[in-house]
């Protein structure tokens, strides 16, 4: 049986070395290998560098290989994340065939009166949000993209899904952040700033449940991953992405994953 196995993050490995009969198959392997990027190529398997496209990386080996009936066993854990890309493909797909004025119940959920008035196009944004569940919003400087992303959080606290709003962003983010949660809301936000040394982040973390407004940088994030991610998960937090492109230098973080609800923009 030959076993497909996750190497590291984007890489896959198919190994080969308890089957005695892939061998035997005249032009299988190099029938396997011209369909594949190979990364690696060794006497008992391939290392493959499956391009962001994992699911047609597996249908293809598997497909292959049970054609010419060959036994392959894929590892449990990445079938699950196979299976996870491909509901995620298919919200993706429902979101974007889903009328704007299909009414959905999500549209439903109240927003709390808000100091300022959203704007058609903010309503719009603030729905998608809603209906998608972790989104991200692209949409041009002065768009309105943080009033949006505070709608969304209102929404949700109203609905007793979050309790507290964390936002990770550039430095240079906070201030705004703090004007803008006032303007939205109409009261002046009870704010903790994550800075200091690792003993004081340490207890600002503990006391989150104090703040109405969590604000972090990315550095500080990775610093504090282990701590951040135990004050996202008890305090129910709304996570929030500013800038969300510096995310990518800490990717491989698993903190993003725990929060009651995401949203990123940039």
């Amino acid at each position: 049986m030959i076993a497909v196995t996750r190497d590291r993050s984007g890489l896959v490995k198919i190994d080969w070395s308890n089957d005695s009969e892939f061998l035997q198959v005249e032009g299988l392997s190099s029938e396997l290998t011209a369909g594949l990027f190979v990364e690696k190529a060794e006497k008992d398997g391939l290392l493959i560098d499956d391009g962001g496209q994992l699911v047609a990386v597996l249908r293809y080996i598997t497909e292959l290989l049970e054609k010419n009936r060959i036994q392959v066993e894929v590892d449990s854990s990445l079938r699950q994340e196979a299976d996870r890309i491909e509901n995620e493909g298919s919200l993706v797909t429902a979101v974007r065939h889903q009328p704007d004025n299909e009414a959905t119940e999500t549209d439903a959920v109240v927003i709390p009166r808000l100091a300022r008035e959203l704007l058609p196009h903010q309503v719009q944004g603030v729905r998608h949000g809603l209906r998608v569940g972790n989104a991200a919003n692209f949409s041009v400087p002065g768009s309105g993209k943080t009033t949006v992303a505070l709608a969304i959080y209102a929404a949700l606290k109203g609905k007793g899904i979050v309790d507290r709003l964390f936002v990770i962003g550039p430095a240079s983010s906070f201030a705004p952040w703090e004007e803008e949660y006032e303007a939205t809301f109409g009261s002046e936000p009870l704010s903790l700033r994550v800075v200091g040394p690792s003993y004081r982040r340490a207890q600002q973390l503990r006391d989150a449940e104090r703040y109405d407004l969590v604000l972090c940088t990315y550095q500080m994030a990775h610093r504090e991953r282990s701590n951040l991610k135990r004050a996202v998960q008890r305090c129910r937090g709304f996570l929030l992405l500013d800038e969300s492109h510096l995310h990518q230098k800490h990717r491989r973080e698993t903190f993003f994953k725990h929060c009651a609800g995401a949203f990123a923009s940039s």
